[in-house]
């Protein structure tokens, strides 16, 4: 297996990895827990940090206007507005914090392959790494519903624009304790609001946000700020 540094990781959360070096990232996940785990630390901390700058730009703009209403100079006051459309603009452009699909990726293809038939999942689970959801959904649809496969066939059916049933299959996964359970939670959000079922979304996004060793709890509390 190959040595993998903190950049590399960051690397390959940020989608800079040549196609070669994701494929053999995602094949050592698949055979070293302690990297799994050491990824999926890392994207907590990549959305814990783009949440707070989200936050901390807010509370910027909004000083910048308050100082402007208290002064007689009119220029000030079209400084602050010009400041607060670039910056809505900015925010807009990189992160899209309205469009609530922005916050929701598929979960890395870390599923163990060893001791199945062989083949059968390893083309599904490359059909899912490689964005073909509609082929890793005709592959895992055959298989044993495990909460492995459960999980990983609602985030296919999610990104396929397929909600109603991403839904059922992440409920499943949901309450069973699984390694999955709490991405499983975050991902039936936006299955909710695909199906435009706000209020379910909304009490989801309060429960995760109240449980403080969940790994979305920060980003379901932005998540609701920004569309609730």
């Amino acid at each position: 297996m190959n040595e993998y540094s903190e950049h590399d990781i960051i690397r390959y959360l940020d989608g800079e990895m040549t196609i070669d070096e994701k494929t053999a990232f995602e094949q050592d996940m698949r055979e070293n827990e302690s990297l799994r785990r050491e990824t999926g630390e890392w994207q907590r901390v990549i959305t814990g940090l783009r949440d707070k700058e989200l936050r901390e730009t807010r509370a910027m703009v909004g000083r910048f206007e308050k100082q402007s209403n208290a002064k007689p100079f009119p220029y000030l006051k079209i400084a602050a507005a010009v400041i607060l459309l670039f910056t809505i603009g900015m925010f807009i452009y990189q992160w899209k914090p309205s469009d609530y699909t922005n916050y929701f990726e598929p979960y890395p293809n870390v599923v163990q392959t060893r001791g199945l038939p062989a083949g059968a999942l390893d083309a599904t689970m490359q059909a899912y790494t490689e964005g073909n959801y509609e082929k890793a959904i005709a592959g895992l649809v055959r298989m044993e519903k495990t909460d492995t496969i459960s999980f990983y066939l609602g985030n296919a059916y999610l990104f396929n624009d397929q909600p109603d049933l991403a839904e059922e299959y992440l409920s499943r996964v949901e309450h069973t304790g699984s390694v999955f359970s709490q991405q499983a939670q975050w991902l039936r959000v936006r299955a909710l609001l695909d199906q435009d079922k706000k209020e379910e979304a909304a009490s989801l996004l309060e429960t995760i946000e109240s449980d403080t060793s969940h790994s979305y709890q920060e980003a379901a509390a932005q998540l609701y700020e920004d569309i609730f």
